[in-house]
């Protein structure tokens, strides 16, 4: 018999721990979908073959992340995990999903955040509580009259609060306002990007940042703050699958992170690219095709229906004016449900 390394079974745990911690909703694995029940009514959650793993039974709901969604029934507003057990012994107000493992959370008018162990590492007390960062930073507002500052999980100043205005992290660089102006800085809380920018800065994840010129042209920077791409383009999406969605004029098409075209705009409505698919419509009155990174048409949806998500773990939902379904990546309906998904949040 082989002698079994317990040193590297322990390190895989750890990966997998870590992995687990490092969850947004869009990289959530866990593969449960939310759904109404057969009338419409309440909401539960379904597996990949759109059988009911939790029963519906919630007014409003969120998709998974970090193993947790979120739910609300009678106001009350909690966290389930995967076997629709109720986690959180307090309602909060309201909650954001998780990310990188922790949940930024409102009660009685003050934020705090809350760990996937359901404990308060921080009481609600500041008055504005961003969203965990990649980097273990948040950005913070102790009090109204107050600027921004970034604080790790023990409430410690990390990048002092000299800022009007401040978002979370990604990717290493976070987009900040001072006097009146928009930069991006590092974790060290060093300028990356002067702050010279009249109007907001759009982090595109890879290191990337958009810009907006005098006439609102876009534009690409990396994190050093030189232009990939100049400003000729009017709208520019985050990296997805690693692709942006951009708008030329009228119609929409996909770039690399490199600015290189990929698939022309010739698209009146476009979707990002998620798990090696998009949603497109090639006219205003048409009707949407999926496709896929070779802008190869995979199949095509009903008059009058319209996606809701991107692919997620293999599923997409669909809704029409009185209806909604979930289909995967050939177009097979998987669960239908009558009415609309206008009491999803946060979903995907």
């Amino acid at each position: 018999m082989k002698k079994i390394d317990f040193t590297i079974i322990l390190m895989v745990l750890l990966t997998c721990i870590g992995c687990e911690s490092r969850q947004t909703p869009d990289t959530d694995g866990t593969k449960l979908y939310p759904a109404k029940d057969s009338i419409g009514e309440s909401w539960g959650f379904i597996n990949g073959k759109g059988n009911f793993v939790i029963q519906p039974s919630f007014d409003k709901v969120s998709a998974f992340s970090c193993g947790y969604a979120k739910v609300k029934k009678d106001g009350a507003c909690k966290f389930i995990d995967r076997k629709g057990n109720i986690c959180s012994t307090i309602s909060f107000d309201n909650a954001s999903d998780f990310y990188y493992g922790y949940s930024t959370f409102l009660l009685d008018g003050e934020y705090g955040l809350l760990d996937k162990n359901m404990n308060m590492v921080i009481q609600p007390q500041f008055k504005s509580l961003g969203l965990m960062g990649d980097n273990g930073l948040i950005a913070a507002k102790r009090a109204y009259d107050s600027n921004y500052e970034y604080i790790d999980v023990n409430e410690n100043t990390k990048i002092q609060p000299i800022f009007d205005y401040a978002e979370a992290f990604k990717d290493g660089i976070a987009i900040v306002k001072v006097s009146g102006k928009y930069g991006a800085i590092n974790s060290s809380g060093d300028f990356v990007i002067q702050p010279t920018y009249k109007y907001p800065l759009d982090n595109l994840g890879k290191g990337l940042v958009a810009y907006h010129s005098d006439d609102f042209k876009v534009g690409i920077l990396n994190k050093q703050g030189d232009v990939v791409v100049t400003d000729q383009y009017y709208i520019i999406g985050a990296v997805s699958d690693g692709l942006m969605l951009f708008m030329s004029k009228t119609e929409w098409g996909y770039m690399d992170t490199k600015g290189e075209i990929v698939i022309p705009a010739m698209y009146s409505r476009a979707n990002p690219f998620r798990e090696g698919y998009a949603w497109v419509k090639t006219s205003t009155f048409g009707n949407y095709y999926c496709i896929d990174k070779t802008a190869k048409v995979i199949f095509e949806l009903p008059e009058g229906e319209a996606p809701v998500t991107e692919f997620h773990n293999g599923l997409s939902l669909v809704q029409s004016h009185d209806s909604c379904k979930y289909v995967n990546t050939r177009g097979d309906v998987i669960y239908s449900w009558p009415g609309t998904a206008d009491s999803i949040w946060d979903l995907f």
